[in-house]
């Protein structure tokens, strides 16, 4: 199951509460290090939300053929990590009334974040580790099936 932000309205949540972002369309390591990391900065008292983009949000910033799995997929994976509530989302600017209704404390992002500000406005704990994205898994696997 999956909430949306205005779910959020009036509920009170155990701080801190820590956001991770993104599609996660095909979840992969860099994906579970940012989850892991954002259990870890709200400990096992704390909230962890994921602001996972809406399939509409997929396609617009990915392309057609994307995501690779629906938005109910997805979040339904989402159900066997470590963290308190799926929120779905479409434009960017949600971010940041979710993170004002949440009271969110920090967001949790890839290296490819370090020093900039993200549309949720709050202090952002970047991870060192990278890796491939879903689009370059997407391409290894084209590259594969083609020879």
């Amino acid at each position: 199951t999956w909430l949306r932000i205005e779910d959020m309205i009036g509920v009170d949540l155990p701080q801190p509460v820590v956001l991770v972002t993104g599609a996660f369309d095909l979840l992969h390591a860099p994906h579970m290090r940012l989850l892991f990391a954002a259990r870890e900065k709200a400990g096992y008292n704390g909230t962890v939300i994921v602001a996972m983009n809406s399939d509409e949000s997929v396609r617009q910033r990915k392309g057609a053929n994307r995501p690779i799995m629906s938005f109910a997929e997805r979040a339904a994976v989402m159900n066997y990590m470590p963290v308190d509530f799926v929120i779905e989302f479409t434009e960017e600017s949600d971010l940041k009334t979710l993170a004002d209704i949440a009271k969110i404390n920090c967001q949790i992002a890839g290296p490819e974040y370090f020093n900039k500000v993200t549309s949720a406005a709050v202090p952002v704990v970047c991870i060192r580790e990278g890796g491939p994205h879903t689009t370059d898994i997407i391409e290894r696997c084209q590259r594969k099936v083609k020879k």
